[in-house]
């Protein structure tokens, strides 16, 4: 499982951000996509760069009717 496409952070506010992402088979190209894949996935977030005081997302599932984005 990859994150082939990375990530996104949008609508950044003091307080929240919006995170994207799409679960990925690959981390690269195949007939000129990145194939998606099913799975779960959760974001940490933190002011900290060791993360000491981060927060966990609930787990998220990556489906194929959404296009495997959480």
């Amino acid at each position: 499982m990859y994150l082939g496409q990375g990530f996104m952070a949008g609508e950044v506010e003091e307080t929240s951000v919006i995170l994207q992402t799409r679960l990925t088979a690959s981390d690269t190209l195949v007939d000129r996509d990145i194939p998606g894949m099913a799975g779960w996935a959760a974001f940490e977030i933190d002011t900290r760069d060791d993360f000491s005081t981060a927060v966990r997302t609930e787990l998220l599932e990556a489906r194929d009717d959404h296009d495997f984005i959480v």
